[in-house]
C-alpha cells in the first residue's frame, strides 16, 4: 500500500483556512488531519505541527489545530511560552471548551456541581500526564486488556526523556486504578476532549448516561491521586496502656 503524500506547512495552513482539524496520530509520527465527522483531509508529520505552533503559525490544543487568523468569537485565546530545540517562542492558544469545564459548571438536582473541584482537578491531572507522555502516537488499540508494552515501543521511537517516561507510568496507574470498564470512558471525555453525546453514540450507551459514568471515574481518579487516610487505631485505656498477650 503506498503512503499517503504528507501536507507541507502551506498545504496545512490552507486546509484549517476552513476550519479546525482534528488530529489523528498514524504509525511513524505522521499525524492525519480529520475534518468535522471523519473527513480526512491528509497527513502531516507531527514535528511540522510542532514547528508551526511553536512560531504561533496555528493554534494546538489538545487533538484539536485551528488557524489564529479565523475570527473566533466563541473561543478565548491566550499568549504561551513554548520551547522548540532550546528556543522559547510564543504561540497562540486556543481555550477549546473541555467537557470537564461543563461538568464542573453544570448543577444537579440538589443545586450542587455535577463533579467537584477535586474530581476536576483528577481529570485534569490525566490530561496533563497524557499530554506530556506524549501518548498520541500509541493510542490506537493501546486501551483495553491488551499486554501493554514497552514506553519506547509503544511511542514509536526511543527518544523519550526521562519526563514523558515518568508521564506514561503515571497514566498507566491511573488507568489500572480506575479499571478497564470506565478508563477508555474518561480517556476519551479528559484528554481526548470528546463531548458526551459524541461519547454516548460512539459507546453505545443510553443518552445522558455519560455524566453519569464520568463522574464515577472521576471519583476513582480522585481516590487514586489522594488516598483516603485510614483513621489511627484508639483505645480507651491509658497513654501507659499496654494489650495483654
Amino acid at each position: 500500500m503506498t503512503q499517503p503524500e504528507i501536507m507541507g506547512e502551506h498545504a496545512i495552513l490552507d486546509a484549517l483556512k476552513a476550519g479546525p482539524l482534528r488530529m489523528k496520530p498514524q504509525a511513524g509520527g505522521r499525524i492525519r488531519l480529520v475534518r468535522g465527522r471523519g473527513d480526512v483531509v491528509g497527513t502531516a508529520r507531527a514535528e511540522v505541527l510542532s514547528s508551526l505552533a511553536a512560531r504561533g503559525a496555528i493554534c494546538r490544543d489538545g487533538v484539536m489545530l485551528a488557524s489564529p487568523t479565523l475570527p473566533t468569537p466563541q473561543r478565548d485565546t491566550t499568549d504561551v511560552a513554548v520551547t522548540v530545540d532550546g528556543v522559547t517562542t510564543m504561540a497562540r492558544r486556543v481555550k477549546i471548551e473541555c467537557p470537564l469545564d461543563y461538568l464542573r459548571s453544570h448543577k444537579g438536582a440538589d443545586g450542587q456541581a455535577w463533579i467537584s473541584a477535586s474530581q476536576w482537578a483528577a481529570g485534569d491531572r490525566l490530561r496533563t500526564d497524557f499530554t506530556r507522555a506524549h501518548m498520541m502516537p500509541g493510542i490506537g488499540m493501546r486501551w483495553s486488556a491488551a499486554p501493554k508494552a514497552s514506553p519506547s515501543a509503544a511511542s514509536g521511537g526511543a527518544d523519550m526523556t526521562d519526563g514523558a517516561i515518568a508521564a506514561r507510568a503515571r497514566v498507566d496507574a491511573a488507568l489500572d486504578a480506575v479499571g478497564p470498564e470506565l478508563s477508555g470512558l474518561l480517556l476519551d471525555v479528559c484528554c481526548f476532549l470528546k463531548g458526551l453525546t459524541q461519547v454516548e453514540a460512539e459507546r453505545a450507551l443510553p443518552p445522558r448516561s455519560a455524566k453519569v459514568l464520568v463522574r464515577i471515574g472521576l471519583g476513582m481518579l480522585e481516590r487514586h491521586y489522594a488516598p483516603p487516610r485510614r483513621a489511627r487505631p484508639r483505645h480507651w485505656g491509658a497513654d501507659d496502656y499496654r494489650p495483654l498477650l
